[in-house]
């Protein structure tokens, strides 16, 4: 499904509050300088998506997952590679890969940064457009292209929503994927909502 200039704008914009707003949670609890941002955002097909999966998670990844069901359906994931993964973990505890304890600590500190992300592009979303969701437990996952595990089995005619995440941590940028996988016949109501937040143009009277 492809969406219009106007559509993109407004994604790009939600999206962007909502990883802001996790930013600034995250800056407070983890006493850390992070900003958020999310410059490009792109709505694929399952197959589409899959030809990507490549150059966006080639080898071991980190994912957060979290279900999200109401008005629309589907899953929101966070997506670390490995080295983004370990980088970060390493800017954010001082734990080195190599430290014994370090598979622990990155499991629980990425599971804490993804459920604030998450959370906040969902409550972003939940709050603009007006939209009651209910939200499963969240999960952690660390494997080889973690990120192919964002689609169901069966993904023909799901819709992904696509959004790259730049983490910048002191002077640090680290790059993640913001994946809102939709099911079958769900997205298009997750644009309708949209739609009805963007102004009509309107002539300008001279």
């Amino acid at each position: 499904m492809k969406a219009s200039p106007k559509q993109l704008d407004a994604l790009r914009e939600l999206l962007n509050i909502g990883i802001g707003r996790a930013a600034g949670i995250l800056n407070e609890v983890l006493s850390a300088h992070i900003k958020l941002r999310m410059p490009e955002v792109e709505i694929l097909s399952a197959e589409e998506f899959e030809s990507k999966i490549d150059q966006i998670g080639d080898g071991v990844t980190a994912a957060v997952r979290l279900g999200f069901h109401g008005p629309f359906k589907g899953t929101a994931s966070l997506v670390f590679s490995q080295d983004s993964a370990n980088k970060l973990v390493n800017i954010l505890t001082g734990k080195r890969a190599d430290d014994k304890d370090f598979d622990d600590v990155k499991r629980s500190a990425l599971s804490e940064i993804g459920n604030m992300v998450i959370n906040g592009v969902m409550g972003s979303i939940s709050n603009m457009l007006d939209a009651q969701l209910n939200y499963s437990i969240p999960s952690y996952v660390e494997q080889e292209q973690a990120i192919r595990s964002v689609l169901r089995e069966s993904a023909t005619g799901q819709v992904i929503l696509l959004g790259h995440a730049q983490f910048y941590v002191t002077e640090h940028l680290i790059r993640g994927e913001v994946l809102l996988v939709f099911e079958i016949g769900s997205f298009q109501g997750f644009i309708d909502a949209l739609d009805a937040t963007i102004p009509e143009t309107r002539p300008v009277v001279g």
